[in-house]
């Protein structure tokens, strides 16, 4: 088992993975590196960026990150086709209450058929928290993990902390465009 995160080195994470967007103009730049550094510290193999299409009204994937030598064909496949609406899947409720949700067990928390592709997978849990700016959300981050840490308000506190700040950064980055 990885030893989880200290407070202080998922802080100095998150600090990291900020000043490495302040200096990086393009979002598809820097978004790779910042969701693998997410899953590292979080202990999970699997990150969705779902994007709110304002437009649509919908979650889409704007990109996903595995482990290096995790096989998840199907779970990327459903994901890649897949568009949530506020009332659909773990991602959509995030959308509409605009808090984290964290849990041990996607077989029960996630929808179908995500969280079949996941179980097949060995993915038991999950982080899913939103990005946002002036109280809107704009996109979704979701980890999945064999064996991921429990919750704590402390990290999930740290996670709702980076997902403003993270939104803070993206619309500041929009805005000097």
């Amino acid at each position: 088992m990885i030893m989880p995160a200290s407070k202080t080195q998922f802080s100095q994470s998150i600090e990291n993975i900020l000043l490495a967007l302040k200096k990086n103009s393009d979002l598809s730049d820097i978004l790779p590196n910042l969701l693998q550094e997410l899953a590292v510290r979080l202990q999970c193999q699997w990150v969705t960026y779902w994007k709110v299409n304002f437009i649509s009204h919908e979650l889409k994937p704007f990109m996903t990150w595995s482990s290096p030598g995790f096989e998840a064909q199907a779970l990327a496949r459903d994901t890649r086709d897949r568009r949530l609406s506020m009332s659909e899947g773990t991602a959509g409720l995030v959308w509409r209450t605009k808090r984290p949700i964290w849990t041990l067990d996607l077989s029960r928390d996630m929808c179908l058929p995500r969280s079949l592709d996941a179980r097949n997978v060995g993915l038991n849990g999950g982080i899913w928290f939103p990005v946002k700016t002036d109280g809107k959300v704009n996109a979704v981050i979701e980890l999945l993990g064999k064996e991921i840490l429990p919750p704590s308000e402390e990290l999930i506190s740290d996670i709702r902390a980076f997902g403003i700040q993270l939104g803070t950064e993206l619309k500041e980055k929009c805005s000097d465009k």
